[in-house]
């Protein structure tokens, strides 16, 4: 595979950093970046800096961690996710799997969070799926807030 864009490997080489949409992208750009390295005759050259989108936020985030000791913690998945296991089990201790339940309410929040989706109103109470969502993300994010967090 071959990305589109044909600035790549200049952008690379003047020290550009490339956010790449997923994991796979920024693979495909590394790769594209290397053979192009060894097409040269290179045989050592930098590590260029391609990231997928998280992977560069998350580099941001800890960048400006180190620059200033305030910022919130930035949960790992797992901790995330073990955040999520916690709710769900307060909430409901018998659930036969309470770990694909956490795992899919964090799903569900993710695009809540992206797209800026408000947590409240009519809508949410028209189901009571959507009312026990919405209680455990208020639950979820009260303690993200108390123990300065974020995900």
């Amino acid at each position: 595979m071959h990305l589109a864009f044909p600035g790549l490997v200049s952008s690379l080489e003047r020290g550009d950093t490339v956010a790449a949409p997923s994991t796979l992208l920024a693979a495909i750009a590394a790769e594209q970046f290397s053979q192009h390295q060894l097409s040269q005759g290179r045989e050592t050259w930098q590590r260029p800096s391609i990231y997928s989108i998280g992977a560069w936020l998350a580099t941001c985030w800890r960048d400006a961690r180190f620059r200033e000791a305030n910022l919130p913690t930035l949960l790992a998945p797992s901790q995330e996710h073990a955040l999520w296991l916690r709710v769900v089990e307060q909430e409901h201790p018998e659930t036969f799997d309470a770990s694909r339940m956490a795992y899919l309410a964090s799903r569900a929040a993710t695009p809540l969070a992206e797209w800026h989706i408000p947590s409240e109103g009519e809508s949410w109470n028209e189901h009571p799926d959507g009312r026990q969502f919405q209680h455990w993300r208020r639950l979820f994010r009260s303690e993200c807030r108390a123990r300065s967090w974020i995900t």
